[in-house]
């Protein structure tokens, strides 16, 4: 049994023979390399779900420069510059972020077919330094993953989390042997770089071991997400990657067993050479109940005034139940596991009150009406007051009505806009909203035509569709004659959610499948009428060939 080594920043190890000379190629990916590797393809779903995380304890949320895109530089940079990568002898690697003529290509896919951006390399712009040689590495791709983890499905990370993540890859050869890596993942905000990925397997070259096989990070040790461990190095202005000494160390020591650590260390890292420390999106625990300083208390109240000033409203709907999983079917069963149903039938409107004491320097109240859908005479109004501002970025408020009532209010950016987030859910100023997502539009909802059809011009009536209680199945029944002589046969099908629209416009429409078919169905503007399309073997469309339409008997 091959000894399984944690590796995200995987360097070439080089074995010179007197006929020439060879490396070999470690993989790092997730599907079987075409070239002799026999590494196992990894599973790239998460074991489980994202926990949800507060917005005042969301490292990610807080207004702090590191969440800034242009933190440093602009995180446009990252837009045009390429990436290469050279190996010194002991097999350190030299990254560097460059322009030149060339550009990415959009619409391209590694060697394990994954979709990503890739731009050709120069034969000897990249290379391998061994003992006294220098090795070209040529007939080089670049690729670029832009808000994707290729090791690690997005469904394991909140929304959101990956949009500021570049991930880059090489496949190349030196000598006569293939190269094929996955090197770092690049936060273009904070700037910091991070190691990612885990070797499950080797393979013996001339008696060393050599990774064939890997998964993410999040799979082991402490099963943490990969820019929860500290930094290993930073990009700077001009595009030249500095590595910290606690990475450099560790991994020239031990390259083929190298593990990104949490070395708990008592600052946060920073863009200097000497700079090493903590990431600065590791778990935060935002649970103090005392009172802030006054210089503290005085900066929240100024930050949620000129907020106040900014928005004459903000709005939320919990949209967390709505997952895009590209073009293909998504996993129910983790959807499922999610709990989402109902969350997106409620519309939370925020307005800003003067304070009660009057005086517009002090934190404003907060009104809340919260409107449900479909339930016109549900609507809540409640009215919050600060009760104590326990930090420069967070403060709890109580209901004027019901002082048992209390939520967090934090300050937290969202799409690099000062905002707040309200008992934890962060308030985006440019939201738009697309009433709730399909499956809580139809969950329980009861839909029938007692009208003849002709869907495959085959006449049918008595059309019912019967929806699950969470919208994630139908049974749809109903009555056909396959001949003008024949008798009303009863037919019944189950349909199984397949996949939501990839436009988020299109919240009235998803994908359901049936014995392998894929069907779209889709709601009217009023959400009354029901109809379904098919679309084939894989999911396309949507359809245009309305087969089966009826309308609302239940809510």
């Amino acid at each position: 049994m091959k000894k399984i080594y944690l590796l995200s920043l995987l360097i070439i190890s080089v074995f010179m023979m007197s006929c020439g000379g060879h490396f070999f190629n470690p993989r790092y990916y997730y599907n079987k390399s075409s070239s002799s590797s026999s590494g196992a393809a990894p599973d790239t779903g998460p074991e489980k779900l994202p926990d949800e995380v507060p917005a005042d304890e969301d490292p990610f949320k807080l207004p702090e420069d590191y969440n800034d895109p242009n933190y440093q530089f602009s995180a446009d940079k990252f837009k045009t510059w390429l990436f290469k990568a050279s190996f010194q002898g002991d097999k350190l690697p030299i990254y560097t972020f460059f322009n030149d003529s060339r550009t990415w290509i959009h619409g391209g896919a590694d060697w394990n077919n994954i979709s990503a951006e890739y731009y050709d390399g120069k034969n000897g712009e990249n290379t391998v330094i061994s003992g006294i040689l220098t090795v070209s590495i040529d007939n080089l791709k670049v690729y670029r993953y832009v808000g994707n983890n290729p090791l690690y499905s997005s469904l394991g990370y909140l929304p959101g989390r990956m949009d500021r993540f570049n991930f880059y890859s090489i496949n190349g050869n030196a000598s006569v042997a293939p190269l094929k890596q996955y090197l770092i993942a690049v936060d273009t905000y904070s700037k910091f770089i991070f190691a990612f990925g885990a070797i499950t397997d080797t393979d013996s070259v001339m008696g060393q071991d050599v990774p064939i096989s890997f998964e993410a990070v999040e799979k082991y040790g402490d099963k943490k997400a990969f820019y929860e461990y500290d930094p290993i190095g930073y990009v700077t202005e001009n595009g030249s990657v500095i590595l910290y000494d606690h990475y450099k160390t560790e991994f020239v020591s031990a390259p083929t067993s190298y593990m990104p650590k949490d070395h708990n260390f008592e600052k946060m890292a920073q863009p200097t050479p000497i700079g090493q420390g903590y990431s600065p999106y590791r778990p935060l625990n935002a649970s103090s109940t005392d009172p802030a300083s006054l210089e503290d208390q005085k900066n929240y109240k100024y930050e949620i005034n000129r907020i106040k000033d900014s928005y004459s409203k903000l709005q939320y709907r919990n949209y967390s139940g709505y997952i895009v999983d590209g073009t293909s079917q998504m996993d129910l069963n983790l959807w499922k596991a999610g709990n989402y149903t109902g969350k997106s039938l409620k519309l939370y409107t925020y307005t800003f009150e003067t304070a009660s004491s009057g005086i517009n320097t002090d934190a404003p109240n907060i009104k809340v009406v919260i409107d449900t859908y479909y339930n016109t005479e549900a609507q809540e109004i409640k009215t919050y007051k600060v009760k104590t501002i326990t930090s420069k970025y967070r403060a709890i408020y109580e209901n004027i009505a019901n002082h048992t009532d209390t939520v967090i209010v934090s300050l937290v950016k969202v799409n690099n806009k000062d905002t707040i987030s309200f008992d934890g859910s962060s308030l985006d100023p440019d939201f738009k909203d697309y009433n709730p997502i399909f499956t809580d539009r139809v969950a329980g909802a009861t839909f029938f035509n007692a009208e003849k059809q002709k869907p495959y011009l085959l006449e049918t009536k008595d059309v019912k569709y019967v929806f699950s209680s969470d919208g994630s199945t139908f049974t749809l029944t109903y009555k056909r004659k396959d001949w003008a002589w024949s008798d009303w046969a009863d037919k019944t099908y189950t349909y199984t959610l397949a996949r939501f629209d990839n436009d988020p416009d299109n919240h009235y429409r998803a994908v359901y499948e049936y014995n392998g078919a894929y069907y779209w169905v889709e709601l009217s503007s009023s959400d009354n009428t029901i109809k379904s399309a098919h679309t084939g073997a894989t999911i396309i469309g949507p359809g245009i060939d309305t087969l089966y339409e009826a309308y609302r008997e239940t809510k």
